[in-house]
C-alpha cells in the first residue's frame, strides 16, 4: 500500500488504513479541513459560527486564561514591531493615561505594596547610599557589598537584611571618597560604634574597648 500523503510504500495494519504513520494522518485532517473551509459550505457554516452567541462565550472563557494572555502579549509585541504607526500611537495613549487620577492611584498602590516587599526594601537601602555618595558611584559596587553577609570590621554574619549598612573606611569628613576601595559593608552596631572614626583609629578603639564593648 501506498501512503496518500508522503508516497511512501507501508505494509496495513489492517483493511482500512490508508496513511503509513500518525503524521501523515494529522496532515490528511489539516488539508481536509483547509479544503473544507475554502468551500462554499465551508464558509456559510464558518459565518454561521462567527454570529452565535455559543462563540462569543468560548471566546470569554478564553480569554481569561493564563495561556490566552501570554498569547495576546507575544501577538501585541510582534504587531507594534511590523507597525511603527501603532506604537506611536500606544505611546501617545500611554502618556495620556499617566495624567490621569486613576493611572496615578494605581501607581500609588503599586509602589506603596512593592516598597514593603523584601526587594523593595533591599532597592531602598541601595537608593539611599547612592544618595548620600557625593561623587558618582557604580552601582555594582554597592549591590555586591549588600549581596555579601559579613560584617568587615566584627567579622560577624549579618543574617537581618536591615542591619546592614555600607560604611566608609575613611569618612568623607575625614578626607575621604566614594571609591570601591574605601566602601565596605558594616553591621549596624560597628557603623554606629566607629561613628566619624578612620578603619584604623576604630580597630585601636575596639582594642582599647575590648571588655566595654
Amino acid at each position: 500500500m501506498i501512503c496518500i500523503i508522503c508516497h511512501n510504500e507501508f505494509e496495513q495494519k489492517h483493511f482500512n488504513q490508508r496513511y503509513c504513520s500518525e503524521e501523515c494522518s494529522k496532515e490528511a485532517k489539516r488539508i481536509s479541513k483547509k479544503k473544507y473551509k475554502n468551500s462554499e459550505k465551508g464558509k456559510l457554516s464558518n459565518e454561521r459560527w462567527v454570529k452565535s452567541e455559543r462563540r462569543k462565550e468560548n471566546e470569554k472563557k478564553y480569554r481569561s486564561t493564563d495561556e490566552a494572555r501570554k498569547r495576546a502579549v507575544i501577538n501585541q509585541k510582534r504587531y507594534l514591531e511590523n507597525h511603527p504607526e501603532a506604537r506611536e500611537k500606544k505611546r501617545e495613549r500611554a502618556i495620556k493615561y499617566g495624567h490621569t487620577e486613576k493611572c496615578r492611584e494605581i501607581n500609588r498602590l503599586a509602589t506603596k505594596k512593592y516598597r514593603k516587599s523584601e526587594k523593595g526594601k533591599i532597592q531602598s537601602r541601595k537608593n539611599k547610599y547612592l544618595r548620600r555618595s557625593g561623587e558618582q558611584v557604580d552601582k555594582t559596587v554597592i549591590e555586591n557589598l549588600l549581596n555579601c553577609n559579613v560584617c568587615y570590621y566584627c567579622g560577624k554574619v549579618i543574617t537581618d537584611v536591615k542591619q546592614k549598612t555600607i560604611d566608609h573606611k575613611i569618612p568623607i569628613t575625614r578626607g575621604g571618597n566614594n571609591c570601591s576601595d574605601n566602601i565596605v559593608l558594616a553591621c549596624r552596631h560597628c557603623n554606629c560604634q566607629k561613628n566619624n572614626k578612620t578603619e584604623k583609629e576604630y580597630m585601636e578603639w575596639l582594642n582599647e574597648n575590648k571588655d566595654n564593648v
